[in-house]
């Protein structure tokens, strides 16, 4: 004989309110709890984090055919990010920092904590680019030997902004190495592009 409490006289004789709530399904949890100021954060790193990974892909398709210079003045910050060095995700943090900075205070600070921690930029004309905003001279010379190098292989990808700097660089540089090599570039750049309209 059942008990008083069977389940099954429970489940089939119970009262039909009981029943009911008992099919109502829980609330769903909120979506609305992430605030907006953090979903623009979260879209913004996704955004960058992508931008990083294409960075990344074309340096390693480059690397095997792109040489080193050395000269006795340039910092050996050169180098490929491997996509399996296990410190993958704090050089795309810093780099990301460095790439975001604006200033020459800001770059300088940027640059200068990445390669303090131990971390090699990837020759690519945009980190070039920046670090011709960097305070100390031999930065700056790297940047520009190693964009004379780039753009003997590949189109300038931001014209306007490497001229403007170029011209900065030539007017208010104190080092004179700085430049008669920011002249160099900018005139390196004028007849690529003078050739370019010639051969249309």
């Amino acid at each position: 004989m059942n008990g008083p409490f069977d389940p099954k006289r429970t489940s089939n004789g119970g009262s039909p309110q009981a029943s009911s709530e008992r099919r109502v399904p829980a609330a769903p949890r909120s979506q609305t709890s992430v605030s907006r100021p953090e979903e623009d954060d979260a879209r913004a790193s996704s955004k960058y984090r992508a931008a990083l990974e294409a960075l990344f892909a074309k340096t390693a398709e480059k690397a095997a055919t792109v040489a080193e210079p050395e000269t006795a003045r340039t910092a050996k910050i050169v180098s490929v990010p491997s996509r399996d060095d296990p410190r993958r995700e704090e050089r795309e943090k810093r780099l990301g920092k460095l790439m975001a900075a604006e200033g020459r205070m800001a770059v300088t600070k940027a640059c200068e904590a990445y390669l303090h921690a131990k971390l090699e930029l990837p020759r690519e004309q945009e980190v070039m680019l920046k670090l011709l905003d960097h305070d100390r001279d031999d930065r700056v010379l790297f940047a520009l030997e190693t964009l004379s190098t780039l753009l003997d292989q590949e189109a300038p990808q931001r014209r306007a902004v490497l001229e403007a700097r170029l011209r900065r660089l030539e007017a208010d540089a104190e080092d004179a190495d700085v430049r008669a090599l920011a002249e160099s570039l900018r005139k390196k750049l004028a007849r690529g592009s003078n050739g370019a309209h010639g051969g249309r």
